[in-house]
């Protein structure tokens, strides 16, 4: 019976190991051969006492213009209110760069782009209309990216973070984007990597 135990738990092990390494790989494969793209963050510093000391990365552009018929399809699906309907559940956004090389959400689609060029989320919802700015619309979604967290040493997060809140007008961060995944590939604070800035 022990024997038999035993064998159970090894398999166990064995299949969240293989996980960890198909998610660790998966990254690798992004950062090596994604394009890059620089957001515009502000940031914030939080603590979770489930996955450790980070910074959270507020993408500025996170507002995506909706028409046509997916207007009807995502109107009145509110995050935490209202269950989406399957076939809109994952958004596929795709990207642009404006004059100063920064990217931001160009467009939305949901179903899977023939592009590679692209991110998956299901952290979206229906943002309602903006009116000003250059990005006016009447019908919008509003995008909560994959790549919100940047994780790093515990001591080194409120320092991160007092950084960011002094060089908050030239802050991005650089992420490898291909087939729908993105990994973020550093930090920039006042022009500088964070361990730049850390090491200052």
């Amino acid at each position: 019976m022990k024997k038999v135990l035993y064998i159970i738990l090894g398999v166990l092990v064995a299949a969240q190991l293989s996980v960890i390494f198909v998610m660790i790989n998966g990254m690798e494969t992004t950062l090596k051969n994604g394009e890059a793209f620089n957001f515009l963050t502000r940031p914030i510093d939080p603590v979770d006492v489930f996955q450790g000391r980070y910074v959270i990365l507020a993408i500025k552009e996170s507002v995506i213009p909706l028409s046509g018929k997916d207007v009807e399809r995502v109107r009145g699906f509110y995050r935490y209110k209202r269950k989406r309907p399957s076939d809109i559940r994952t958004a596929y956004i795709m990207l642009s760069k404006d004059t100063n090389g920064f990217a931001y959400f160009s467009g939305v689609s949901f179903t899977k782009p023939e592009t590679n060029i692209y991110f998956e989320t299901e952290d979206w919802w229906y943002g309602g209309a903006v009116t000003s700015g250059l990005r006016q619309a009447e019908h919008t979604i509003r995008i909560k990216p994959p790549f919100n967290r940047f994780y790093m040493d515990e001591e080194k997060a409120p320092e991160t973070e007092r950084a960011f809140i002094a060089g908050s007008t030239n802050c991005w961060v650089k992420v490898r984007i291909i087939n729908g995944k993105a990994a973020i590939e550093n930090v920039y604070i006042k022009g500088k990597a964070v361990k730049s800035v850390l090491n200052d």
